[in-house]
């Protein structure tokens, strides 16, 4: 194991309350990390970025966005550096005013190399140098005969597609192609199998999408009727757009998603409580919901079967940063399973480059949580409008999943270091973007301790360039109009990574995983 050199003073937080952290200040500070029920988490530090232009437009001639997911395949260590590919997530297009993109589901694949600095000195964003190449896939589906795209338009309807009652919306198939009935998706989680198959969740109407390895649906898993988005009781019909009055949030569906270690559960937790979970302040949207399916088996792993759902407590802040009262809820954006029961998870706040505003950044924090001692509340509370919460008030029946912070992306000696700023007030290309939601975990091959990990981390940043290109309903790409960037800068597309030590390791089935992706791993033990 290498050895670690912890700043001073540095205590370990090894016992956990199950109650939600609140923060009224920015939390600037460097977290070493922490240890839950017997899994330790050692931060090392930021060990690398680095940036896609904002302005890059993709093999489809639209504006390529960023990450609201992100997986990493062809790992591999040349004795110099490592290189790989980021699989990134956009989600569901550039919004502004009236327009909204007939967008796509789809996933770029953007080759890297990383060379990991380990100094003390001040360096550029240059450790992680990502380079497209045109390489973009859309997902695709079966409406009958007919293979469809998705799109990103708000849904205005439902329609039965694969078997399930989806949002859809009329727009074009694609660039010129003919107006149809398509199922709107919001992309915002995906997890590649060694085959190049996997699950990509969707925050309108918070179902799971199966795909194949030509990125094909072939099915759809719906959550449990209480978190489906519908109008109220009696009735409950479905609204897959933003003014339904239970089930998930408007724009807070499934944000986190990820496979277990050795392959036989699939993850997937809300960003934030349901309605009927809260009240209309922001504030009391922490009790969110984690749903656990079976996917053990190859028939499961087509259609998973639930076996768990658990409670899990959002940290709360005080938006402004001012040490006032706690009037927001740090909403959950992506998840990273490390074992069968254990999973980090990214929770930040609103605030920062992209978001349009000079408030601090206050909170935005990876944490690791455990619920293998939480209450598994499947089938109790799963009908139509059933609360776990009351007006946010956790029911006391419910033992939620324990949590210690591990990871603080705005530590300001690790943003130092790299060149970035929290400067909200001026900000500049080098300012920290407001939304990170992307996350991937790999194994450091360069080393001979099998406990030693990089933790990527990558941005949303909301497809704001100075020259937006979109597909309309209507099958073309236009350039719309509205505020595309924040006071002039264009909000690009980052990368992080975090050197991790994880104790015990998340298994060798993880290593299996990724090999599977293509990675080249030689553990030396």
């Amino acid at each position: 194991m290498k050895l670690i050199i912890f700043p001073l003073p540095f205590i370990f937080v090894s016992a956990v309350s199950v109650a939600s952290a609140q923060y009224t200040t920015p939390q600037t500070a460097f977290d070493a990390g922490g240890t839950l029920n017997g899994t330790t988490f050692v931060n090392n530090g930021l060990v690398g970025a680095g940036r896609l232009s904002g302005n890059l437009l993709d093999v489809f001639g639209e504006t390529l966005g960023a990450a609201s997911g992100l997986s990493i395949s062809n790992w591999s260590h040349n004795g110099s550096n490592f290189s790989g590919t980021f699989n990134v997530l956009p989600d569901r297009g550039f919004n502004a005013g009236t327009f909204f993109s007939n967008y796509g589901a789809r996933l770029h694949e953007v080759a890297f190399t990383f060379t990991p600095y380990t100094g003390a000195a001040q360096v550029g964003q240059t450790q992680i140098v990502p380079t497209y190449s045109n390489s973009s896939t859309k997902f695709t589906y079966l409406d009958g005969a007919s293979t469809k795209f998705t799109s990103g338009l708000i849904p205005t309807g439902t329609s039965t597609i694969l078997g399930q009652t989806l949002g859809t919306v009329t727009a074009a198939n694609g660039p010129g192609g003919a107006s149809t009935n398509l199922i709107s998706f919001d992309a915002e989680a995906v997890h590649l199998f060694t085959d190049g198959s996997g699950y990509v969740s969707d925050e309108y109407g918070t179902y799971i999408a199966r795909f194949d390895s030509s990125k094909q649906i072939t099915n759809i898993v719906q959550l449990p009727a209480s978190a489906r988005p519908t109008n109220a009781l009696p009735g409950a019909a479905p609204n897959f757009g933003a003014t339904n009055t239970l089930g998930r949030n408007a724009n807070q569906g499934l944000e986190g998603l990820s496979v277990s270690p050795d392959g036989t559960r699939l993850f997937a937790l809300m960003q934030s409580a349901l309605v009927q979970d809260a009240t209309s302040n922001q504030q009391t949207r922490l009790n969110t919901r984690l749903f656990v399916y079976d996917i053990s088996t190859p028939a499961l792993k087509e259609a998973p079967s639930i076996v768990g759902e658990y409670a899990v407590q959002l940290p709360t802040i005080d938006r402004d940063g001012t040490g006032g009262a706690i009037d927001r809820t740090a909403a959950q954006s992506e998840i990273v399973a490390i074992s069968n029961t254990q999973f980090t998870m990214l929770a930040r706040d609103g605030n920062g480059l992209g978001n349009g505003d000079a408030r601090p950044a206050v909170f935005k924090s990876v944490s690791l949580v455990d619920f293998s001692g939480a209450t598994n509340i499947l089938g109790a509370y799963d009908a139509t409008g059933d609360q776990i919460s009351p007006n946010g008030i956790l029911n006391g029946a419910i033992v939620p999943a324990s949590s210690t912070e591990v990871v603080n992306l705005i530590a300001d000696t690790d943003l130092a270091k790299f060149g970035y700023n929290t400067n909200n007030a001026a900000k500049d290309i080098n300012t920290l973007s407001e939304k990170w939601e992307g996350m991937s975990l790999v194994p450091d091959i360069s080393t001979t301790d099998p406990n030693d990990y990089f933790l990527f981390v990558a941005n949303d940043n909301d497809f704001q360039s100075t020259n937006v290109k979109m597909l309309d309903a209507a099958g073309n790409i236009v350039s719309p109009s509205g505020a595309t960037t924040d006071g002039g800068v264009v909000n690009d597309a980052h990368f992080l990574a975090y050197s991790v030590t994880i104790i015990p390791e998340p298994s060798s089935s993880l290593l299996i995983l990724l090999s599977g992706l293509g990675l080249v791993l030689r553990r030396r033990r």
